[in-house]
């Protein structure tokens, strides 16, 4: 039989495992299952019943360190998310501005300096180099993640748009606080059989013994 401290590691080694499972494959799933304000709750609730139940299956009662322990696991989950999830939309997004209407300017004006005055070619090369860096600027800003979270939140106009991290850290915590607390509630609930006290039995008195 496993030690406790054996049990503990155990059921802590395959939450963070499955959770990280749970958080890429969360990641990869449809768009339009990605509610916001909804879908990190469901996420962090299924990672929450589940190390509930292995906690339960595991023996595990000690309901404040259920919490205590899967709290910044489901977390470190929810993170893990929020990470693939910005990684799958920059690459989507940079596909779209893969076709560079800069570029075709570019090639426009490289064919028309060839038949331009010295001095005018430099400035409109300068002039492009300019707006290429500007373009690189916008690009970069666009596919960072504040503008992950601006674009996520571009549905509710200006309401929350001008506070986006605070309101995806106000997810991120709340899935989290949600899971650990279904967790301590599945695993950590009654108390094992070995510490149950048994009712007091009362002994059959024979024919003798009333005497």
């Amino acid at each position: 039989m496993t030690t406790p401290i054996k049990r503990w590691a155990l059921w802590l080694l395959v939450g963070w495992l499955g959770v990280a499972v749970l958080a890429l494959a969360a990641a990869h799933a449809h768009e339009r299952l990605k509610l916001i304000g909804l879908y990190a709750l469901v996420i962090g609730a299924i990672a929450g019943c589940a190390m509930g139940m292995l906690a339960r299956r595991l023996k595990l009662r000690r309901a404040a360190v259920l919490f205590a322990l899967a709290w910044p696991t489901i977390l470190a989950g929810q993170l893990l998310l929020t990470y693939e999830t910005h990684r799958l939309w920059a690459n989507r997004t940079q596909a779209r501005l893969h076709a560079d209407p800069l570029a075709e300017i570019s090639a426009q004006a490289a064919a028309s300096g060839k038949t331009a005055a010295a001095k005018d070619q430099t400035a409109a090369w300068r002039e492009l180099e300019a707006s290429s860096q500007r373009s690189q600027a916008a690009r970069a800003r666009l596919l960072s993640f504040r503008g992950y979270l601006d674009d996520r939140l571009s549905p509710f106009g200006r309401t929350v748009k001008h506070e986006p991290e605070v309101f995806w850290a106000g997810e991120i915590l709340l899935a989290a606080t949600l899971g650990a607390w279904l967790a301590s509630r599945l695993g950590g609930h009654g108390r094992p059989a070995a510490q149950r006290t048994a009712p007091p039995s009362t002994p059959i008195l024979g024919p003798h013994d009333s005497a």
